[in-house]
């Protein structure tokens, strides 16, 4: 089990339950600043005058931040450095000291998204690209905003009476027509294609297009074409 976030004390039995098998992530170099959260740790490490921080992953116990310390990721506390700066440090390192955490608990290599040919920061970079061209599409009851696990509609926004409208759903593809895009190495119009295709679907059965769900899927991220 990890803990991430998790501002909660547990109960005995739990950490009973699973000792050795639950981990969390403080932002300090336990044993210092042990019992404080978020901002208010680093603060204090600011004004302790100290020129390390960073973070620990340790074990739970009844204990808080008090369990046996499994790995640290260290950073240098810089002149000037304010609490949001050094947080703005520390956190990137607590994904990986969970991933070597959990190599080390388990004795087993971690296998990462990018060991998977999965490049989130390629991800990111192709959200940010596509941002201003989705925002184009805003319409009442749909903000287009990204990053979501979902897309939200309001019916009354978009002007129905959500008591008396049937919504259709459509889902298509461009099929072979992304062999010709490929071979061509020219993707401009498959989104447009894409669209398209969906939208009939719709309007042949008398509905009028309101949202688009997209999904894109790719063995490699090219940001360039994806964009």
């Amino acid at each position: 089990i990890l803990l991430i976030g998790y501002m909660r004390i547990l109960s005995g039995s739990f950490c009973d339950f699973w000792s050795g098998r639950c981990i969390n992530v403080h932002p300090s170099l336990l044993p210092k600043h042990a019992g404080g959260m978020d901002l208010a740790v680093h603060q204090a490490v600011i004004d302790a005058g100290e020129t390390e921080s960073g973070c620990t992953i340790h074990e739970v116990t009844e204990e808080v931040d008090g369990g046996p310390i499994v790995i640290q990721k260290v950073v240098k506390v810089e002149s000037g450095e304010t609490a949001e700066s050094l947080k703005a440090k520390i956190q990137p390192l607590e994904g990986k000291a969970f991933v070597d955490a959990i190599g080390k608990v388990c004795g087993k290599e971690v296998i990462s998204y990018a060991d998977a040919g999965v490049d989130i920061e390629a991800g990111n970079e192709l959200v940010e690209i596509i941002k201003p061209a989705c925002k184009d599409t805003r319409r009442p009851g749909c903000d287009a905003d990204l990053g979501g696990f979902g897309g939200l509609f309001d019916l009354a926004a978009a002007g129905y009476d959500s008591a008396n409208t049937v919504l259709i759903g459509a889902t298509d593809g461009v099929g072979t027509k992304l062999r010709i895009a490929q071979a061509t190495n020219n993707h401009k119009y498959v989104g447009i294609d894409l669209v398209a295709m969906c939208v009939n679907d719709l309007i042949v059965a008398g509905g009028e297009p309101l949202f688009f769900l997209d999904y894109y899927a790719t063995g490699r991220l090219a940001v360039e074409e994806a964009a």
